[in-house]
């Protein structure tokens, strides 16, 4: 892993929303929340506006989709002493990464290692891959460090699995992080 330099958690929650806000599965839920707030998705998204406003705004938005900052849904016992950073992931690294305890991963990939993903989820992703191959770099995936050398996909699991799959071995981008009572959170099941 190439060590980067530090992130806020505030740089977090704004990764994570342009992971979610646009995408098929979690998409809609963040639209259809914004527009009820009378809240910009588009300007909270694309635009690097740190203000508390903006901040709070975003928080909020990732509050009532995945639970964050309530201690609900994705985000139960996560630790808020949560300390993050930017890095490259190395081809080295792919041993490392898992899928969460999550059962609709784990029906596809039949273990939590990323790098074990079936043709079913390679197809899926079969576009990114593409895309690696020709050099395209994607946004940020969201990691945790557990245990001693695990790193647990927060979000991006499309992305993780595209990255081993590629041919390339370039390092790619991720935001990780880490605490010393992360292992309470990485052993439960999400559903």
């Amino acid at each position: 892993m190439i060590e980067g330099v530090a992130a806020t958690e505030d740089e977090m929650v704004l990764a994570f929303l342009k992971a979610e806000a646009w995408s098929e599965a979690t998409g809609h839920r963040y639209q259809d929340i914004a527009h009820r707030k009378g809240l910009d998705l588009a300007r909270l998204v694309n635009t690097i506006d740190f203000s508390e406003t903006a901040n709070r705004a975003r928080r909020d938005l990732l509050a009532c989709v995945r639970g964050y900052g309530r201690g609900q849904a994705l985000f139960r016992d996560f630790p808020a002493n949560t300390n993050w950073r930017r890095v490259e992931i190395e081809s080295s690294d792919h041993c490392r990464l898992l899928y969460m305890n999550d059962r609709n991963w784990q029906k596809f990939s039949r273990t939590r290692r990323v790098h074990h993903a079936n043709d079913e989820i390679k197809s899926r992703v079969a576009a990114m891959i593409d895309a690696i191959d020709h050099g395209i770099t994607f946004m940020e995936l969201i990691l945790v460090e557990c245990g001693i050398s695990d790193l647990v996909v927060l979000a991006g699991n499309h992305r993780a699995t595209a990255y081993l799959a590629a041919s390339t071995t370039r390092p790619f981008p991720a935001l990780v992080g880490k605490s010393d009572t992360m292992n309470r959170w990485c052993g439960i099941e999400f559903s």
